[in-house]
């Protein structure tokens, strides 16, 4: 059994080493064996490998010639399910870009309410400090006036204080106190 290496099978394909391992990568060709750090394939790999580089060389060309044409012709069953779900992808797409439209409008609503329920609320506060500002000018304005009842009042009082005291006659500390 021979084995080849990456570089013994570009020489037989006619192609760079770089290109022979991408295609051993993009295909996941096993190796059979390693040299030191060189990896090797037996002879059934190294035919895969060739048939797959011709081959490759052959897809590309077609590749080419669709391109130039721009038409793409897709046959297989999996390409009509890629497509199907290209279409759906599609549509959840413009719908979530409506929903997206929609959920901006509520924001912005929101915001708009946010914005004059911070105007009432500035409003309301306003109206309470005046409304603070109006009592202590009334409780200030009251104060003074019963003062100055109270000091007319209290000469009267005085007097007449003193008059029932002098009218009043004497009791005991007892009955003071039990009455």
């Amino acid at each position: 059994m021979e084995l080849y290496t990456i570089k013994d099978i570009a020489e037989i394909v006619g192609k760079d080493k770089s290109n022979v391992y991408r295609y051993i990568k993009k295909n996941a060709i096993a190796h059979t064996a390693t040299r030191g750090q060189t990896l090797v394939y037996s002879d059934t790999q190294k035919n895969a490998i060739v048939a797959g580089l011709q081959g490759d060389t052959n897809v590309t060309n077609a590749q080419r010639s669709h391109r130039s044409e721009k038409t793409t012709v897709i046959e297989t069953p999996m390409a009509k399910i890629l497509e199907e779900r290209i279409a759906d992808l599609k549509e959840q797409n413009t719908l979530l870009i409506e929903q997206l439209k929609q959920k901006d409008q509520e924001i912005h609503a929101k915001n708009e309410q946010i914005n004059e329920a911070h105007k009432l609320i500035d409003q309301q506060q306003q109206l309470n400090l005046s409304t603070q500002k109006l009592l202590i000018t009334q409780d200030k304005e009251e104060s003074t006036a019963q003062k100055s009842d109270l000091d007319t009042n209290d000469g009267n009082q005085k007097q007449d204080v003193d008059i029932t005291d002098e009218e009043m006659p004497q009791k005991s500390f007892w009955k003071k106190i039990f009455g």
